[in-house]
Order: structure tokens, then sequence, then C-alpha cells
């Protein structure tokens, strides 16, 4: 935020992890949302979207007056979020395609815990936050990668991946 604002925008990076969040809910909703095109069905994406829509106007209403531009952030958080939900559960009903809803959401879950955790060791040793930071984003793919989360075919084309790339 300090390379590309003004100095008056600068507290803007304390919502970055929300905005960012329900961005993330967009594309899950975009992913799901492919079943009402296949299936002809885009009357569904109207539907969802004004939802959604009426759900971000009333969250806005009661957060901004109260919270500023946090109170917006949450509402964006909240209002993707939902309609990513709801997309998927109407998605699964339309068509059903078997969506492993573990294996996405234990990356998520696993990322924003780490990023609570990386935050408060930032807090707590300034002078190594960048540090902390760093290893908190280098320790999301080894713990997926070790406990369990891949399986051995994605395990062998990482592996499969890493060996072509070290050897161009």
């Amino acid at each position: 935020v300090r390379v590309m604002a003004d100095e008056r925008f600068f507290e803007a990076h304390t919502v970055l992890p929300l905005v960012a969040g329900g961005y993330l809910a967009w594309g899950v909703y975009q992913v799901v949302g492919t079943v009402f095109y296949l299936r002809e069905r885009t009357w569904l994406v109207s539907a969802l979207v004004a939802g959604a829509a009426a759900l971000n106007f009333a969250l806005n209403a009661f957060l901004v007056p109260r919270h500023g531009y946090v109170g917006a952030a949450w509402a964006t958080l909240a209002t993707f979020a939902c309609l990513a939900g709801a997309a998927w559960i109407v998605a699964e009903r339309t068509w059903r395609i078997g969506h492993e809803t573990l294996r996405v959401l234990a990356p998520i879950v696993l990322a924003a815990g780490l990023f609570v955790g990386a935050r408060a060791g930032a807090e707590a040793a300034p002078a190594h936050g960048l540090a902390i930071r760093t290893l908190g984003v280098l320790l999301l793919p080894g713990i997926l990668a070790v406990g369990g989360y891949l399986n051995r075919q994605e395990k062998d084309k990482l592996w499969e991946f890493a060996r072509r790339g070290v050897s161009t």
C-alpha cells in the first residue's frame, strides 16, 4: 500500500486480507458457477447474484456507518463467501460434480491460520516480521505436502515438475 498509494490510504493494509479473502470466495463462485452455463441454467446466475447484491447492500448499510471502510471490507468478504456457498450448493444440485469440499477448504483454513499466526508473531517481534511472514508463506505447501493433503499421483507430478525445472 505504501508503494502504490498516497499516505492518506496507508491504513488500508489492515483490510487487504479481508478483501483478498472475499475475492478468493469470488474465485470459488466462478469455478462452481460454470455448471450453470454448461446446463444452460443461466437464470440461476442472475438469482444468486441478485441475492448477493441484496445481502451486500444490507451489510454495507449496517456495517459502513458503524465501522467505515473496515465494515465495507467485512461486507465484501461475507457477501462473496455467501455467494460462493450458495452457488456451490445450487451447482451440486444442478449437476453433481462432487467437488472435494475438504480439499478446497483445508488449504484455505490452513492459510488463514498461518496468516493469523504470522501476523501475531510479526507484532511480537517486529524486527523479524518479514522472516516470520515469509516462514508462514513457506509453511503452507510444506504442511500440505507432509500432512497427507496430496495423493501419490499429485506428489509424483510435483516431483516431475521439480526435476524438469532443475534440468532446464
